[in-house]
């Protein structure tokens, strides 16, 4: 389809859901507890352009924010992006540098359902070791646990989905690193360590209007950039085919909603 209509033209689109697809840190033990500098040296290391194709084609693209594009908030400016679609393996080793501790990492993966976590997870390895971890010492270890869905106590990376929006706001994205209510059951949260951001995160979420959404928008790029919580990888795209009929002029996307303005919609003359 991409071959025959090209991409986002006329007939077949791929466009972002309210969703940031992560690789999580683990900031409660091990390596990259109270470690910055190591989880911002990971986040350049890691090929988000290969991660995205692992999950399929126009399944998603590169994306390095906690807030989607199109999402309220969000910095949608690909020259505002906290880190790279593709890994700079030179920075990574740089800011890495005297921060390896033991140099040993436990890469999770969720083993049921798609095989893209498998892949997903061998790629991180891979990039691991690229900027400078050892291979004997980067550990991919399958889990699948029915009833909660948690990792192994022992974890230190975790490919994992991601988050998608509930309400269409952009303090939904930062609840899952405050265990605020209405997370869902069974989630890895991961707490920041850096109780400076909890305030600002509070602070901002009393502002109203395009204050909040301009507030947010920077303590996105503020936290991606130096707390690096997590390394924010790709979007999560909706794929669509439309008939020749449809005349492309009247499609309006809703990137809040993840969907087309039905009475925009309009069929050629």
């Amino acid at each position: 389809m991409a071959q025959r209509f090209g991409v986002n033209k006329t007939q077949f689109w791929a466009k972002p859901a309210p969703c940031t697809g992560w690789t999580l840190f683990n900031n409660k033990r091990g390596i990259f507890k109270d470690n910055p500098a190591l989880r911002r040296a990971v986040s350049w290391g890691l090929d988000r352009t290969d991660y995205a194709a692992a999950a399929g084609p126009y399944a998603g693209s590169p994306w390095t924010h906690l807030l989607p594009p199109g999402f309220p908030g969000s910095i949608d400016a690909r020259n505002q992006q906290p880190y790279s679609p593709r890994a700079n393996v030179p920075k990574a080793r740089r800011l890495a540098a005297g921060h390896f501790r033991g140099g040993t990492v436990v890469i999770a993966y969720w083993s049921g359902g798609a095989t893209r976590n498998a892949a997903q997870a061998a790629l991180v390895r891979r990039d691991l070791i690229g900027m400078g971890f050892k291979p004997g010492k980067v550990k991919l270890e399958p889990f699948y646990t029915e009833l909660t869905g948690l990792p192994p106590a022992n974890w230190d990376l975790l490919p994992a989905d991601g988050w998608c929006a509930e309400y269409s706001d952009p303090y939904d994205f930062f609840t899952p690193f405050l265990a605020a209510p209405g997370v869902e059951p069974g989630y890895p949260l991961i707490v920041l360590d850096d109780t400076s951001y909890v305030r600002r995160i509070a602070a901002a979420d009393k502002l109203v209007g395009r204050a909040r959404l301009a507030v947010f928008g920077r303590l996105d790029l503020d936290m991606t950039e130096n707390l690096a919580p997590v390394a924010a990888m790709r979007t999560y795209n909706n794929r669509y085919l439309f008939s020749s009929r449809v005349d492309p002029k009247s499609l309006v996307y809703e990137g809040v909603y993840s969907d087309w303005s039905l009475p925009a919609l309009a069929l050629k003359r």
